[in-house]
């Protein structure tokens, strides 16, 4: 806890060259059968683990979430999944009592959870 204080007094109030807090989900874009996430403190995202990125949904149209194969791009993570071709939504780490969701930045702070449409 003091040292997520620290990062974000620092960084927000006296201006300091560090990473204020955990990846924030800042826009997404579709692109074709992928949905592209921007994240923004997103520098260095990385899972805490050896294996793939977990804790990613995403739906088409008809509003039913799977489980998305997440890949990380530097500051951004591309989701995909069987079956939904064109992606309209996703969420991380939301509707579940046990988040499995370990994405992390360069500071090590986790990201926030989210839940977001292209509507």
């Amino acid at each position: 806890v003091g040292y997520r204080l620290f990062q974000l007094a620092f960084g927000n109030i006296y201006g300091g060259n560090v990473i204020p807090q955990g990846p924030m989900m800042d826009t997404m874009a579709a692109d074709g059968a992928t949905l592209r996430v921007h994240f923004r403190y997103g520098e260095g995202l990385h899972v805490d683990s050896e294996g793939p990125v977990k804790g990613f949904d995403i739906a088409g149209e008809d509003g039913n979430y799977v489980p998305a194969t997440a890949v990380i791009s530097g500051d951004e993570v591309i989701l995909s999944a069987d079956g939904i071709d064109h992606p309209v939504s996703c969420r991380y780490n939301a509707n579940t009592g046990l988040p499995e969701g370990h994405l992390l930045n360069a500071a090590n702070l986790p990201a926030l959870s989210f839940f977001d449409s292209l509507k």
